[in-house]
């Protein structure tokens, strides 16, 4: 075997096992999904906070509408580890100028193997699930 011969095979080795390690660094570093399913037959408004666990830095923050029986998808968290705190506001009409009022809370943490946070409003108040990487 020529040198050329073995420096293209070394090189072919090195690009293949940089691609594995890339398509691996990219399947764990994907963003959290979040999705909100409103069950009520009432459009409700929710808050969506989550903060490092080790800094307490908020990495996200939205508020939003969810209509009756439908769905929305705020946007995605960073899979690192931290705490997210869902707040559903009520479903009264407030006065001009007043604070919105917290009707439910739910809390949970992610981590780098969660995949997707659900955040149900039903009419007894909200309940989150979170789905994990099988890998």
């Amino acid at each position: 075997m020529n040198r050329r011969t073995l420096l293209s095979a070394l090189g072919g080795l090195g690009v293949f096992g940089f691609a594995g390690y890339l398509v691996a660094e990219m399947r764990l570093s994907l963003p959290i999904l979040i999705r909100a399913q409103n069950e009520t037959e009432t459009n409700r408004n929710i808050t969506i906070e989550a903060y490092e666990t080790g800094s307490d830095r908020q990495t996200f923050e939205r508020s939003f509408n969810v209509p009756a029986g439908g769905t929305a998808t705020p946007g995605r968290l960073s899979n690192s580890d931290a705490y997210v705190a869902v707040e559903l506001m009520e479903a009264a009409e407030r006065r001009e100028g007043s604070e919105p009022v917290v009707s439910d809370t739910a809390e949970t943490f992610t981590g780098e193997r969660t995949q997707r946070i659900t955040v149900r409003i039903t009419e007894d108040g909200l309940e989150l699930e979170t789905e994990s990487r099988d890998n």
